[in-house]
């Protein structure tokens, strides 16, 4: 008599969502509790710190030392800097919604990294808007806060390309239905499936100095606006991030 076999056949993607949002939840509640308990804790100390080497700086000018002074205090904003953006991502502000034309946001963070990508010796284009003046609803500082996250990101993959290519950095957005669709682009260093998989869970980070909490903090704000970010990209090629919102009509 021959064997007979039973096989059984399981859709587990949706298992899978559901654990990555378990444990994307689960992160941020424990970052909650660590922030809200230590970021006073870390503050006070560094406002004093701060508001010393002040007073030391006429005494430092004197010794020829105020470089000295000047990375002390650069160094203190960059711990303040990232103690707030433990803050953020614990427990982000509710946003202010007001109405937000696509075209004036993404020529003002063009316009305030324009400097910062010569420096980098990379380039920036923004693509003409042909859809007219497209708004949306929600917070404009949140939003500068997530376009403004993803350039810096696109600025510091470009700057690691190895072949000597110029960085260029496209930026425009189009109507999509009932949708903008707002992109970054970027001819970077790009990213393989598994650097993708885990690119907005909190804390990780392929940058040396990164916290790891940019993207999450962004992809938050974004399903918080009624939005979402989606991403692409290729090794050597570049990355695609497109940002998806409802349009105000």
């Amino acid at each position: 008599m021959k064997g007979c076999y039973l096989f059984t056949v399981k859709e587990i993607s949706d298992y899978k969502l559901i654990e990555q949002t378990a444990y994307q939840n689960d992160s941020l509640a424990m970052l909650g509790k660590l922030s809200a308990s230590i970021a006073h804790e870390i503050r006070n100390p560094l406002t004093a710190i701060r508001g010393f080497i002040q007073l030391l700086h006429p005494h430092l000018q004197q010794l020829g030392k105020q470089e000295y002074g000047k990375i002390i205090l650069a160094e203190i904003d960059r711990a303040n800097d990232i103690i707030h953006e433990f803050l953020t991502s614990s427990k982000p502000s509710v946003p202010q919604v007001g109405m937000i034309p696509v075209s004036a946001l993404l020529k003002e963070v063009v316009l305030l990294t324009e400097s910062e990508a010569l420096m980098k010796g990379c380039q920036i284009n923004l693509h003409p808007f042909q859809e007219g003046d497209m708004m949306i609803s929600g917070d404009v500082k949140q939003m500068k806060q997530v376009v403004l996250n993803m350039i810096r990101n696109a600025m510091e993959a470009v700057a690691d390309r190895v072949d000597g290519l110029m960085g260029k950095i496209e930026v425009g957005a189009h109507k999509e239905g009932s949708e903008v669709r707002m992109f970054i682009s970027d001819n970077g260093k790009g990213m393989d499936i598994r650097t993708l998989d885990r690119l907005f869970n909190p804390f990780f980070t392929t940058k040396e100095n990164g916290t790891g909490l940019g993207l999450s903090v962004s992809d938050r704000i974004i399903k918080n606006h009624g939005g979402c970010i989606s991403v692409s990209s290729r090794v050597n090629e570049g990355t695609h991030f497109v940002i998806s919102l409802p349009l105000i009509h």
